[in-house]
């Protein structure tokens, strides 16, 4: 009976995690310090409009978004979460999936998009996040700039406007538990007001002070 019981606890808790991981996969939930964001903004290009029209197109737990209130003003600022699961009534502008382009056409162009996407979306938001603004920073994993299949053609093209990488060290925690990530991470900023003479690369290694 024992045996029997103990292979029903093992199953049962198997499946439980083997459904948080699928799930965690699909959402692919990984938060960003304040810090992080902190950095990216004090290292923005410079003259940006005022006020300024601002996009956080998966949004999470807003922690993005909490650090450009504080720090850009005056901002007019729209906030998305791509889980549609999440109540209509939190503090969020719109539910949209920002993996299809009717999406972005509903909402329309932005002066600035700061995002970190889910990483298995990540090639089919960023160019769009880079097509509907002037400016676009994504945190991104540093292996985004190997030329694969599905994003060269979109390296290729941004290229002349990839102003910045600002590369982390010590790589940031994106988990609950305070575990860094496997892969460096760094904001890919991209600014199409003007082409740019190369892509100034930032060793952010003083972003926790």
């Amino acid at each position: 009976m024992y045996s029997d019981i103990y292979s029903y606890l093992t199953i049962t808790l198997h499946l439980y995690f083997i459904n948080f991981m699928i799930i965690r996969r699909e959402l692919d939930q990984y938060y960003t310090e304040e810090s992080v964001t902190k950095y990216l903004i004090n290292h923005l290009p410079e003259y940006l409009p005022n006020p300024l029209t601002f996009l956080e197109p998966c949004v999470g737990e807003q922690h993005i978004s909490k650090v450009v209130r504080q720090m850009l003003k005056p901002c007019i600022l729209d906030i998305n979460d791509i889980d549609t699961t999440k109540a209509v009534s939190e503090k969020t502008s719109f539910f949209l999936d920002m993996t299809k382009e009717e999406s972005w056409q509903f909402l329309g162009n932005y002066n600035l998009i700061i995002t970190n996407p889910p990483f298995s979306e990540a090639n089919k938001i960023v160019p769009l996040c880079f097509k509907y603004s002037d400016i676009c920073c994504v945190l991104l994993r540093l292996t985004w700039l190997e030329p694969t299949k599905d994003r060269a053609e979109f390296l290729k093209m941004s290229n002349d406007y990839l102003h910045k990488l600002i590369v982390f060290n010590p790589r940031p925690s994106y988990t609950d538990d305070g575990k860094s990530d496997s892969v460096t991470t760094a904001w890919f900023v991209w600014d199409k007001r003007c082409k740019s003479k190369g892509t100034e690369i930032i060793f952010a290694n003083d972003w926790k002070s």
